[in-house]
């Protein structure tokens, strides 16, 4: 924690907002990242899983999780499926909801197979139900990491934030509102849907209707500046751990839409943009798949809307 002291500092007038946050690594059961801490936020890393005798000192995942969610910061289970740091504690999240992350790293460094793992994961937490969104990260501890192609910013979590402060930061992470991009300056897709009765959200909100009813969903896709373009671009919308539609990306910005019904048990649709995997022969382990963007998920909901619902004022109008 001690690198939070130094914020301030290191961020100088540049107008980077740099938030305090923290690591959580615990050796034995997996590691979480926070945002949004105090500087002097200390979390304790001794966990254990349900069914495993708590020593001194120990506690269950879910104390961790409840000073996280006092301290109004963002908690997300990282690289959940990485070997021997694989995050153990999803069995507890299914007992108690208290021991729930808001979040799922689901993109650590290059994607690679253990991210693709991760995504499998997140999907199914989605088709059961559970309202988990997803972030990315270099996992970076160093200045860069050649060998495993950890750079800064690689990935990059874009979130759509009421301002640049820590609290509006985590407060849309905590809504989902967003997308991760494989580098700072790369491809953007901006994902939403519109309902009956004019409703309309972004990432993170949810369409009411009749299972009969349809929800318009829009991708628009905007090819990034910082990305050697290879040619084989294209958007994949998912929906309920199924992919419904693939369409390939021809212009430096583009619309893709596709109709969806509400159904009668609801869901989600989300959008992953891919274009050609990349293998580095003198660094193999720094190689990776074809993700280029995976955005948060805009969920499905048969019956009313709540009373007072109203368009989300974020949401950009149809285009």
């Amino acid at each position: 924690m001690s690198q939070n002291f130094a914020l301030a500092e290191a961020a100088g007038d540049t107008g980077v907002l740099l938030m305090p946050g923290e690591e959580m690594t615990n050796w034995f059961h997996g590691h979480a990242t926070v945002a949004g801490i105090e500087p002097d936020a200390w979390l304790d890393w001794r966990q254990r899983p349900a069914g495993v005798e708590l020593g001194p000192h120990e506690a269950r995942i879910g104390e961790l999780v409840r000073r996280c969610r006092e301290m109004g910061a963002y908690v997300s289970a990282a690289h959940p499926m990485l070997g021997h740091m694989a995050w153990q504690f999803f069995p507890d999240a299914e007992a108690d909801p208290d021991a729930r992350t808001h979040g799922i790293e689901v993109w650590s460094g290059q994607f690679q197979q253990d991210d693709k793992d991760t995504l499998a994961l997140w999907d199914a937490l989605l088709v059961a139900g559970r309202r988990v969104f997803a972030n990315g990260g270099s996992d970076l501890h160093a200045v860069d990491d050649p060998t495993f192609g950890l750079v800064a910013g690689t990935p990059t979590t874009v979130v759509h934030a009421e301002a640049l402060s820590k609290e509006a930061v985590v407060a849309a992470l905590k809504r989902g509102r967003g997308f991760v991009t494989r580098v700072p300056r790369g491809h953007e897709v901006y994902l939403a849907a519109t309902g009956p009765d004019g409703q309309r959200q972004i990432t993170g909100g949810t369409i009411h209707g009749a299972p009969s009813d349809t929800a318009e969903v829009e991708a628009v896709v905007r090819v990034g500046t910082g990305v050697e373009p290879q040619g084989n671009l294209r958007l994949v919308l998912w929906a309920n751990g199924a992919a419904v539609s693939t369409t390939p990306i021809t212009q430096d910005e583009q619309v893709v839409r596709c109709p969806l019904p509400v159904g009668p048990t609801g869901g989600y649709v989300r959008a992953e943009l891919r274009d050609t995997r990349f293998i580095d022969p003198e660094h193999p382990m720094a190689s990776r798949t074809d993700l280029e963007v995976l955005t948060n998920p805009v969920f499905l909901e048969p019956g009313p809307p709540p009373p007072g619902l109203r368009p989300d004022p974020t949401a950009p109008p149809a285009v």
